[in-house]
């Protein structure tokens, strides 16, 4: 009888503490309702077209772009012949820059031009 009784009040403590749906706090939403988990910026151009890809080059060419996370400071670096990057924190602020050499072979890079968002 004892051992029933126990087991009585375990099932009623998980049904209650289920909450059964029934209030609106107790709610959870699933991954796909919630917020994405990545953010994807993409460009058509890196705004130098005249300019040509380094390629082991030194000397006046375009190396790579930067994407800067502008809430964490974190940057990464992406091949100069990608059209895009998949950012892990969407809700953060993010800038890109093209980098590359001039013509005396000194590593220059372009403003940060921030990635609007939609």
């Amino acid at each position: 009888m004892k051992r029933l009784a126990l087991a009585v009040l375990m099932v009623v403590a998980l049904v209650g503490g289920a909450g059964c749906g029934s209030s609106p706090a107790s709610k959870s939403t699933s991954l796909s309702e919630s917020e994405p988990t990545s953010l994807l910026i993409t460009w058509s151009s890196d705004g130098n077209p005249l300019v040509p890809v380094c390629n082991g080059a030194t000397l006046n060419c375009k190396k790579d772009i930067t994407v800067l996370d502008q809430s964490t400071g974190a940057a990464v670096t992406v091949p100069i012949t990608s059209s895009s990057y998949t950012a892990p924190n969407p809700s953060d602020s993010y800038a890109v820059r093209i980098n590359g050499f001039d013509g005396q072979g000194n590593s220059i890079s372009s403003q940060y031009e921030t990635v609007p968002i939609k």
